[in-house]
């Protein structure tokens, strides 16, 4: 019977050794590569929450509340009454929210472009009266109206000159109907004392 030496043996036991290892490896290696695959859908999914949140809550951080104003709408409209508009509505918006106005109602003399101020009155007239829609204003002056005046008009005005009637004209078109003749004191270059000399020749309506 062929026997081996020790020096033989010692070779074929390390050489078992060594495939026992490498094939251990192998094995060991597969379940790794395995696992690493769908990290990176993994990752993926993280990030897609937190991208839609930010869009939704986007819209939601730049919304801001429109002002408003208040307006006494009357005569031949189906439910008169005060009511509650944004800033910039015009009088047919204010017709619009009394319900439309009546079969009775003459709007032939009625600009229902006008917009309409704070505290304004809209008084739909009935036909055959001599009354015409308008908004509460003061009795008939001299007084500039800083909400319709031009700038030519404007600058007729003792104190104003060219520059701050060009302002006030900027003014108006940017933000809207001046409330009151002390509205004026958010314009550059117009002051307490410079606002005195100009209430007794101007008008807000």
């Amino acid at each position: 019977m062929f026997r081996l030496t020790r020096r033989e043996q010692a070779i074929i036991v390390g050489f078992l050794v060594l495939i026992l290892g490498v094939s251990g490896i192998y094995m060991y290696e597969r379940p790794s590569i395995a696992t690493e695959v769908p990290l990176p859908k993994f990752e993926g999914q993280t990030q897609t929450p937190g991208t839609a949140q930010t869009k939704q809550d986007s819209p939601q951080s730049q919304s801001k509340p429109a002002s408003e104003i208040k307006v006494d709408v009357k005569g031949a409209v189906q439910n008169p009454g005060v009511y509650s508009l944004s800033a910039g509505s015009r009088i047919v918006d204010a017709i619009q929210v009394a319900g439309g106005v009546t079969d009775e109602a003459d709007l032939q003399s009625i600009n229902l472009a006008q917009k309409l101020v704070d505290g304004g009155m809209v008084a739909v007239p009935a036909k055959g009266d001599s009354s015409s829609a308008a908004q509460a204003v003061p009795a008939k002056s001299d007084k500039v109206n800083i909400n319709t005046a031009t700038v030519e008009q404007l600058d007729t005005v003792n104190g104003i000159g060219s520059t701050r009637a060009q302002a006030i004209v900027q003014y108006r078109e940017k933000n809207g109907p001046y409330q009151s003749v002390e509205d004026l004191l958010k314009i550059k270059g117009f002051g307490p004392k410079l606002l005195e000399t100009l209430k007794d020749q101007l008008v807000a309506y």
